[in-house]
């Protein structure tokens, strides 16, 4: 993901970060997103809940390229280690809807200052690409 793309979504959160999202709060929690060519992630918000954070948001086809199947979070604490991971599997995409596929994944955890989280789609179940150098 490019750096620009990962400070809009902080920007977007970090002002969104106590507004209501369905009588729940938005955490300002730092997300690296990425998508295959040709399919972008969307919207990405990180919701608290009673028993940990709930990440929704939109897998997003933009090309006739083969659309992702699972959405994977990745849960990084100090040096950038993967200190936990959620995944869910997409639904259908509706065409309707611009061709994008809705999730939800819930977790149990309670995120730390100083960590952050990757968001991913695949076609696979592996893990989600590093962040670049400087991002």
């Amino acid at each position: 993901m490019r750096f620009t793309g990962m400070i809009a979504v902080f920007a977007s959160l970090s002002l969104a970060g106590c507004a209501a999202y369905g009588g729940a709060k938005l955490l300002p929690v730092p997300m690296q997103v990425s998508a295959p060519r040709g399919t972008t992630v969307r919207s990405a918000v990180a919701i608290e809940t009673s028993t940990g954070v709930r990440f929704h948001g939109a897998v997003c086809r933009q090309a006739t390229a083969q659309s992702p199947t699972r959405v994977r979070v990745e849960r990084i604490g100090d040096g950038g280690v993967v200190t936990a991971t959620a995944s869910r599997s997409l639904a259908t995409r509706d065409r309707r809807q611009g061709g994008c596929s809705y999730y939800d994944v819930t977790t149990d955890w309670k995120l730390g200052a100083t960590e952050h989280v990757r968001i991913c789609a695949s076609r696979g179940g592996g893990a989600c690409p590093a962040s670049p150098a400087g991002t």
